[in-house]
């Protein structure tokens, strides 16, 4: 064992992009296939992989997934694989795993597909003490939209542990257009998404990567076939990647990791991170093992371009706070602070001016947390003048908001009438689904006097003024998270500017209460002095040094003169 490889299975590391079932060790695959057809079949498969281009290559994956997908029946077999996908990741040191998995049920319904997560969390539990695990629900670009509709209820009611939605799946199905509305709402509230892009070089999956970097996702996969003007905007957006070397050298069947578009970014400076994918079927861990005969290539900081072993450590722990997609794992500031944050974000929004020419740097802590990087600074262009939108864009924007809207409201209403007859049928409804049927009827009871704004002619250009009279009378799936948060801003600085006012006021009232009533004190207690000293019985308790003793015909009484 060479120094590199050392000290890539000594750094602490942290897994971004690994897929549960991906992740199952050959040899529990094997145990979980149930007939020998099943054996024999996957044997063709680990035979034909190697032989094949690009596109049979991603086939022969995906077609494991599903005989691994139709060999696990029930909730011990997923609890099985996720218990030694953490045992592996711990042994090479992982102190931060995403897992990303998508939520399915078992025995026809019965098991449902919240039980699936449940079981999941459970076995991260168990072991939080030694790795940070979190979950990513993934939706497969296979499913109808109601089904990842659901999927998008279950990431929001175990928000907790799940910290983001991912769109996986065949790259032959171009489906993310259909799938754009749920990601749009998982943008409202504010749930992190992570798309995989890329992956074939057609056409269409080329053409589907502009709609993939127009809607901006908090993280990009893979990336692997881009186009010139892709990889600018990408560049120019910042949107940082979870790049997979070894497991994208043997599906893109490139001759080594040099020809990986891993340094391309990494000599731009761009955000990345180093990822596994699929650690159990690709047979490539997070540790330092050679992947070839060469000693320099190595995943989770292999020499895929000259990087010495302190560029490695950088590297490596950059990741930890810079690419995670929640702040879980330094989750350390109070509300107070937050609020502050928030209202210093909104303090720079109003000061910064719309082109700006000063360009901006990114502080990342290393290990150890004392040490502080600095990255690359955005260049200054002219590209970056924020253009107003021209009036036919902002009416196309306004139709296809609209637009979505209605559709969430269509899908969230065939979930509320199915909903409704559990409940007829005797069927108890958990919190969340409880939640969800009142929201959707009251935003159906919404739904009316919004009608009479589309049906009237014209009416629709009333529609802001009644919208500022009454805020809340469009139903919820037609709500702008964004403006939203602008006005809770709004009002949070309104009522903070208010207690400071007060607060000030009561700070200077109790000032001048203090003072007057130390005068008033002062004044008593001088008037009770001057009562005593007028009186035949006067004793003073002061040193006798500083006092003389002056004869005065006053009642047969010595008074004293204080000097």
């Amino acid at each position: 064992m060479d120094d590199v490889q050392c000290f890539c299975e000594l750094i602490p590391k942290i897994e971004l992009h690994a897929h549960l079932n991906g992740c199952i060790r050959s040899s529990t695959f094997r145990q979980l296939l149930s007939s020998p057809t099943d054996q024999t079949r996957l044997d063709t498969l680990d035979k034909e992989f190697s032989v094949g281009d690009t596109h049979a290559r991603m086939a022969n994956v995906f077609e494991k997934f599903s005989l691994l997908r139709s060999c696990v029946t029930n909730l011990d077999d997923i609890r099985r694989i996720a218990r030694e996908t953490l045992e592996d990741f711990i042994s090479d040191n992982v102190i931060y795993a995403e897992l990303r998995t998508r939520p399915r049920s078992f025995q026809n319904g019965k098991i449902p597909s919240s039980s699936y997560i449940e079981a999941i969390l459970d076995i991260m539990k168990k072991y939080e003490e030694k790795i940070c695990s979190r979950l990513i629900l993934s939706i497969d670009r296979t499913q109808t939209l109601e089904q990842a509709m659901e999927t998008l209820k279950l990431a929001e009611n175990y928000r907790t542990h799940i910290v983001g939605l991912d769109f996986s799946g065949d790259p032959n199905i171009k489906s993310f257009e259909r799938f754009r509305p749920v990601f749009d709402l998982a943008k409202q509230i504010n749930l992190s998404t992570t798309i995989h892009i890329g992956e074939l070089p057609d056409k269409e999956c080329i053409n589907e990567n502009n709609l993939i970097i127009d809607y901006k996702p908090t993280r990009l996969g893979h990336f692997n076939f881009r186009t010139n003007d892709q990889e600018q905007r990408v560049l120019k957006e910042q949107i940082p990647l979870e790049l997979c070397p070894t497991s994208n050298l043997l599906t893109m069947n490139l001759l080594d990791l040099t020809e990986h578009h891993f340094d391309l970014f990494y000599k731009n400076k761009h955000p990345l991170a180093i990822c596994t994918d699929d650690s159990g079927l690709m047979n490539c861990r997070a540790t330092a093992i050679a992947i070839k005969p060469h000693p320099y290539y190595y995943h989770y900081g292999k020499r895929i371009s000259s990087i010495n072993t302190n560029r490695l450590l950088l590297l490596s722990s950059t990741h930890i706070r810079s690419f995670h997609s929640s702040s879980i794992l330094f989750h350390d500031k109070s509300t107070i602070e937050k609020t502050v944050d928030l209202l210093k974000g909104g303090a720079l929004e109003e000061k910064i001016k719309p082109v700006s020419t000063t360009p901006t740097k990114t502080t990342v802590p290393v290990i150890p947390p004392e040490t502080t990087v600095s990255t690359i600074s955005t260049p200054p262009s002219d590209s970056l003048v924020v253009k107003r939108k021209s009036l036919w864009q902002r009416i196309v924007h306004e139709l296809k908001h609209y637009y979505n809207g209605f559709k969430l409201l269509f899908i969230e209403t065939k979930i509320a009438f199915r909903l409704l007859r559990q409940v007829l049928n005797g069927y108890t409804l958990t919190r969340r689904e409880r939640k969800q049927f009142t929201r959707t009827a009251a935003d159906l009871f919404r739904l009316v006097p919004f009608s009479v704004f589309i049906i009237v002619p014209f009416m629709e250009f009333t529609l802001p003024i009644f919208l500022k009279l009454f805020p809340n009378m469009l139903p919820s799936t037609f709500q702008e998270a964004d403006k939203e948060q602008e006005k809770i801003k709004k009002q949070l600085k309104a009522k903070l500017e208010v207690a400071k006012f007060l607060q000030d006021t009561l700070e200077d009232t109790a000032l001048k209460s203090k003072k007057k009533r130390s005068d008033d004190e002062l004044t008593t207690q001088f008037a009770d002095f001057m009562k005593q000293v007028t009186r035949s019985y006067l004793v003073l308790t002061i040193p006798r040094r500083n006092i003389t003793p002056v004869t005065i015909e006053y009642k047969n009484s010595t008074a004293y003169n204080i000097v």
